[in-house]
């Protein structure tokens, strides 16, 4: 029993096309080029193979605009929501556009929002901004607010005292593994 085919359903320019190729193979077969046989059968393959054209047309997203958003630190659904179209879309372009995942291409482009930012601190910072230079300060260079406190070991024993009173505790008996005298 012959094979049930499914017709091939083709834009009429497209049947023009390959109709064009198959009798450009037939002739050149006829004439012996094999040559020009095989470039002709190469060009109706890709006529048929083309992709068919069905749906929306893919959203346009500026280049730009979805670099600097990125330099801001928008998030996917930020970004999704300023360009007007979904987080899917958005994921979809960056395949498109870069070659590389949302995340890939958000690393790539936030990591140039973050050296801006430093730079701007720091122009900051070095022109005098006093918050700026202490908060750079402890980001860069590790420092941090410190506070030492010296306590008299009679002033010790009179806020031990006040806390054990206060709660309602048993002075203890030692305080670091070192035994308490009283005096």
């Amino acid at each position: 029993m012959p094979r049930k085919t499914k017709p091939i359903e083709i834009h009429p320019e497209r049947f023009k096309a390959a109709q064009s190729a198959y009798n450009e193979a037939q002739a050149a077969k006829s004439s012996g080029d094999l040559t020009r046989m095989a470039g002709a059968l190469n060009k109706l393959g890709e006529i048929l193979n083309e992709p068919k054209v069905n749906g929306r047309p893919l959203t346009e997203i500026p280049q730009v605009t979805f670099e600097e958003l990125c330099r801001i630190q928008c998030t996917l659904n930020e970004i999704a929501s300023v360009l007007k179209c979904s987080p899917d879309t958005v994921e979809r372009w960056c395949k498109r556009t870069y070659q590389l995942t949302f995340a890939d291409s958000y690393q790539r482009f936030s990591e140039e929002g973050k050296s801006s930012l430093r730079r701007a601190q720091i122009k900051s910072a070095l022109g005098g901004n006093a918050t700026m230079l202490i908060w750079m300060g402890k980001q860069i260079l590790g420092q941090q607010d410190r506070m030492n406190i010296v306590i008299s070991p009679e002033k010790a024993d009179e806020l031990i005292d006040s806390a054990v009173a206060a709660h309602g505790l048993a002075k203890p008996e030692t305080f670091g593994g070192l035994p308490i005298q009283d005096e």
